[in-house]
Formats: C-alpha cells, sequence, structure tokens
C-alpha cells in the first residue's frame, strides 16, 4: 500500500513523495522527533538546525534508495524557515479542503515577526483570496448531481424536441466527468442523453486523447478498461514499453550503452478548443442548479452557437503524485465585489497532470476582466500559488486554437544494453 506524505509550511510551500516501506516511512518521521509538538491528524513540528542534520544523516543512510533523492529540496525549505518556525507532516492525500485546514492554522500560529516576514505579506494574501471563495472537490466522493425532468446544458424539458433536433430524454445514466478518464463516483441527472451523446461525440475525445498517454503508463481505467498507447514504431501500456526505432542503427552496433532521443508519432490528435470546451463542461455539470443562470453565453459557447473570443490561456503543470482517479476542485466567489478577479476558475488533475482555467463568459464577471491589468493580477497570483505546490513542469498555455494537432512523444531512451534490454529484430541483426 503506497503512503502519502506531504510536508507544508506557513508559506503555502509543500514537499511530498510516496512509499510503500513502512519501515522507511517510520525512520523517515523519527528524524523529526525532536522538534515534534503535536500527533494527532498530522504531526505539528518546530523547525530546527537539529531536524535538518538529522535528515542530511538519514539522506546518507538510504542514499541507495530512489524515494531519497528529492530529500535535499525538502532541506533547502526548511533551511529558509526561521528557527522555531512551525511546518506540518500530513500523512494520507491532501486534498484542497485539508490543505486550507493547516495552511490557516499554520498562519495563526506562527507569530508575525521580522524574522518571519518571508513571504508572509504574500501567503496572507493567499488567505484573503481563500476567503473570497467557496471551494468544492469532486471526484473522490460518489456524487450524483441534479434532477431528472430539464438538461442544464441545452435547457430544454423532459419529452419536448431541443434545438438540435433532439427529443430529450433522461434513460441513461450521465458521468459529470468523462467515464472515458475514469469517472466512477460522479454523475448527474439533469444532463440529457441526446446532450451526453453530442459531447461524448465533438468535444470530450479532445481530452481524453490528450491525456491517453498518462492513462496507458499509469493504467488508469476508463469505460472500457485500460488502454493502450499505439503509433508508429511504439506500443506503451502500464506493463511494458515497446519500441521499434528504424532509424540509423550504427551507433547501437558499435556502443555498448547507448542513450537516445526517440521522437514517435501516434495517430491520437485533439482540438485545443475543444479541450477548453470539455473542461468547462465538467465544472458547469457539477453546479448547483442555481449557479446556471450566470452562464448562459458560456452555454452558447460551448454548444457552438457562440464564437470564441478573448479565452482566457490555461496553466498546466505536473505533480509528483499520481491521482488513481480524475479530480475537479471548483472556486466560486462568495462575493462578487472584488471586480479583478474571476467569479469562477476551476482545477482539474489527472494522473500526474493539472490544469487550472476560468470558466469564461460569466455574466456576474465585470466586462474589463480580460484587460491586461486585471489578468495580470490574477495569472501572477496563481502561478505564485501553483509553485509554492509539489508540482513542476508548469507552462501558461493558450488553448484557443481550432487547429486539430497530432501528439508528439519523445522518448528518452538510457542505459540501453543489447542483448539484455534491447533485441534485433531478425531482419535487422548484423551478420
Amino acid at each position: 500500500m503506497e503512503n502519502q506524505i506531504t510536508i507544508l509550511n506557513a508559506h503555502g510551500q509543500s514537499f511530498g513523495f510516496t512509499t510503500s516501506d513502512n519501515s522507511f516511512l517510520h525512520e523517515f518521521l523519527d528524524t523529526f522527533k525532536s522538534g515534534m509538538i503535536e500527533n494527532e491528524d498530522a504531526l505539528l513540528i518546530k523547525n530546527s538546525i537539529e531536524i535538518h542534520n538529522s535528515i542530511r544523516i538519514f539522506i546518507q543512510k538510504n542514499i541507495k534508495v530512489s524515494s531519497i533523492e528529492g530529500l535535499n529540496k525538502l532541506i533547502s525549505i526548511l533551511e529558509k524557515l526561521p528557527e522555531d518556525n512551525l511546518f506540518f507532516i500530513i500523512l494520507g492525500t491532501l486534498d484542497t479542503e485539508r490543505r486550507v485546514k493547516y495552511l490557516t492554522k499554520l498562519v495563526s500560529l506562527n507569530p508575525n515577526s521580522e524574522v518571519g516576514l518571508i513571504n508572509y505579506t504574500e501567503d496572507l494574501d493567499f488567505m484573503e483570496f481563500i476567503k473570497i471563495y467557496n471551494i468544492s472537490e469532486f471526484g473522490r466522493q460518489r456524487r450524483v448531481i441534479g434532477e431528472k425532468g430539464k438538461c442544464r446544458f441545452c435547457k430544454t424539458s423532459e419529452g419536448n424536441q431541443n434545438e438540435f433536433g433532439d427529443i430529450v430524454t433522461f434513460k441513461n445514466k450521465s458521468h459529470a466527468i468523462s467515464e472515458a478518464l475514469g469517472n466512477k463516483k460522479v454523475t448527474t441527472k439533469d444532463e440529457c442523453d441526446a446532450c451526453n451523446k453530442r459531447f461524448g461525440r465533438e468535444i470530450e475525445p479532445s481530452l481524453v486523447n490528450f491525456l491517453k498517454v498518462y492513462r496507458s503508463l499509469y493504467g488508469i481505467k476508463g469505460k472500457n478498461g485500460a488502454t493502450q498507447l499505439k503509433g508508429h514504431g511504439i506500443d506503451i501500456d502500464r506493463e511494458s514499453l515497446s519500441i521499434k526505432f528504424d532509424g540509423n542503427l550504427e551507433e547501437l552496433i558499435n556502443q555498448e550503452v547507448v542513450s537516445q532521443i526517440i521522437p514517435l508519432s501516434n495517430n491520437e490528435s485533439f482540438v485545443p478548443l475543444l479541450i477548453y470546451k470539455c473542461l468547462v463542461k465538467f465544472t458547469l455539470g457539477v453546479l448547483p442548479v442555481q449557479e446556471m443562470q450566470y452562464f448562459d453565453k458560456t452555454l452558447s459557447w460551448i454548444n457552438g452557437s457562440k464564437e470564441s473570443s478573448e479565452l482566457y490561456p490555461i496553466i498546466r503543470f505536473k505533480e509528483n503524485i499520481v491521482h488513481s482517479e480524475p479530480l475537479l476542485t471548483v472556486m466560486c466567489k462568495r462575493v462578487n465585489d472584488v471586480p479583478n478577479l474571476p467569479y469562477m476558475f476551476a482545477e482539474f488533475k489527472f494522473a500526474n497532470v493539472g490544469f487550472v482555467f476560468i470558466i469564461p463568459y460569466c455574466s456576474l464577471d465585470s466586462e474589463n476582466l480580460f484587460s491586461i491589468s486585471n489578468y495580470n493580477f490574477f495569472y501572477e497570483f496563481l502561478l505564485k500559488s501553483v509553485k509554492k505546490m509539489q508540482v513542476a513542469d508548469i507552462e501558461v498555455d493558450d488553448f484557443s486554437s481550432e487547429e486539430r494537432k497530432f501528439i508528439k512523444i519523445n522518448v528518452i531512451v538510457k542505459n540501453l544494453k543489447l542483448g539484455e534490454n534491447a533485441f534485433w529484430e531478425d531482419s535487422n541483426a548484423p551478420q
């Protein structure tokens, strides 16, 4: 069983890793004994040089353990904290609600002294930001959204014909987040059969294809079970990676150990704009029905009757943790008196990748929300917050293009040894 461990400080910085070795975990936790204050649902630790030294000794002792490599980053984080500053060691999944709970407690426990002002103002801003938004998470627990009778997407009552010429029925189970991505827990009663089928045909395939490599590598089961990523010279699944390299093999013959970067292609394609629409569709699918009145233009955009204009970029990142099911976190304003912040934005996580995106065309957003000053204010905050999480490879991408793109993969092959982990096909073997 994998144990998830996260270290979180008052500045919102976190470090995490997973291990299935219980003795390794207990030995790691013992390095913090000298500073331990509380031992309840999380360990409250007082920062000290003694703890830093204990972690260094632990690293040296376990230098051959693969998960040990990142602990040097932990030492760097702790060394930047003031002496006696408090931080948490949290066991288990750190979802958004737990993160806010522990971060709030840390801000109150750590005195606002001159020494403790490292990024402290930024963290108070973060806490004020959280107070502005309600946070709801979907994907970990079973939820059934809405009631039958009227479709939230085409706004047509059961038995009537919608704008697409379909008679509205509610006979089939609809998944608020695509079942092809492994969602079995969040379903909706008020997405009609016709809209569900249309979205599954026109919008969702772009996101499903975009994430297929992660489904293959991590064995995440979708509607039809696990999937394989296949293409020209490539076959990937959770158990194996098979690559046929048909380039110049002279170097492979003459070198005992080889490292290669192999560009691979496959037949999967996606449209960036449809990925954005799909993420927003997931979000609208879980909202309380009373919130839908503010997203008429958004619905028109998803349904194709409104052209795309002034779309916001999407922040993408990778985590150190692999999620076995898709997770959607929705941030919705408690009060709408902060005009330079959007009324709603969301975060979608799948496997070890994440997307943060604004829900566009909301009637409660100010007309100048897309202005340069507001745009920079919001994204600078988001990037600052995302960088404090245990993530890497942060990118801000434009998903407004309607051009179809094909997925390209570069595989870096290291320590390749002919006859051990690489073999000639009979037709190519040297004579």
